[in-house]
């Protein structure tokens, strides 16, 4: 009986380490660290880190982590993006005319991408809905 307490306890104690090598892999690998980097981090082998990534759910979790820091970082860029716009619109009225050049440039460019995506953002939308994968708004 003794004998199957002490692996009970072994079989417990792997899987915590397992959930702490893993929860500090998805953290490192979620900052953008290399295989190497989170390797270091963890305390393992970057062919660790490489076993995890391949593992579906893992892969799944790292994703997931991924994109929630993704969509952090493009609601910061957003929020930023207001303290540009003025900035440039203070340069096109006040800058020397080299910056106002830069400036204006810079508008242009980003205007037609911004309203590229806009577009395409509501055509794909549009194809959504038609293909049934999203409801109508009144609906």
């Amino acid at each position: 009986m003794k004998d199957l307490d002490d692996e009970s306890v072994a079989e417990s104690n792997s899987a915590a380490r397992s959930e702490a090598l893993d929860a500090t892999l998805l953290e490192a690998l979620g900052n953008g660290l290399t295989h190497a980097g989170a390797a270091s981090l963890a305390g393992c082998s970057t062919k660790t880190v490489q076993r995890r990534v391949r593992n579906l759910t893992f892969a799944r979790e790292l994703a997931s982590l991924r994109a929630v820091r993704q969509e952090e970082l493009a609601s910061r860029l957003s929020h930023l993006s207001s303290d540009a716009v003025s900035v440039l619109h203070q340069i096109l009225q006040t800058g020397p005319p080299s910056l106002q050049l830069r400036a204006a440039t810079t508008v242009m460019s980003w205007a037609v991408r911004f309203r590229d995506t806009v577009e395409t953002e509501r055509r794909l939308t549009d194809l959504e809905r038609q293909a049934g994968l999203l409801e109508d708004d009144d609906g």
